[in-house]
């Protein structure tokens, strides 16, 4: 048990106390992984969605994977290497489609980027391409592990 000791000075008297000290300060493991930017922009006949994942604070962010979800009827062109089309879909499927990336450990203040390459949606289609982040570490911010934007 730790113990605090204060003094007090009431009416020209020393007075000693004694009081218990409950809170010890612990140091917690955590990362604000999150996406930096996210783009989606016509090129060459295709999309091209471009996602950048940063990660702050001052430890890593361990175990880092991004989750890209698809307009629908779009196809996966081309993606990064540890990246795979979702388990709903198949390279070339006409369904909504959903990329997962798995990152592994990003350093702190590091950067990654994300080059996918989409087929363009169909007229009257809802066409968003949307990225959510997460990773193993706390993460103190979540505010900023999800961004979407509307396809041109």
């Amino acid at each position: 048990m730790l113990l605090k000791l204060g003094a007090t000075v009431a009416l020209g008297v020393v007075m000693l106390t004694m009081r218990k000290v409950t809170s010890v300060q612990h140091r917690f493991w955590q990362a604000d992984v999150g996406i930096q930017s996210l783009t989606v922009e016509p090129a060459n006949g295709e999309l091209r969605a471009r996602v950048v994942i940063y990660s702050g604070m001052d430890d890593p962010s361990r175990g880092v994977r991004v989750e890209v979800l698809l307009p629908l009827g779009t196809s996966v062109l081309r993606m990064p290497p540890g990246c795979r089309v979702g388990a709903d879909t198949g390279v070339g499927d006409q369904v909504r489609g959903r990329i997962s990336c798995e990152l592994g450990t990003l350093r702190v203040r590091e950067r990654r980027e994300l080059d996918l390459g989409i087929t363009v949606p169909a007229p009257g289609v809802v066409k968003s391409v949307a990225a959510f982040v997460s990773s193993e570490s706390p993460d103190p911010r979540p505010g900023d592990n999800y961004l979407v934007k509307l396809v041109p």
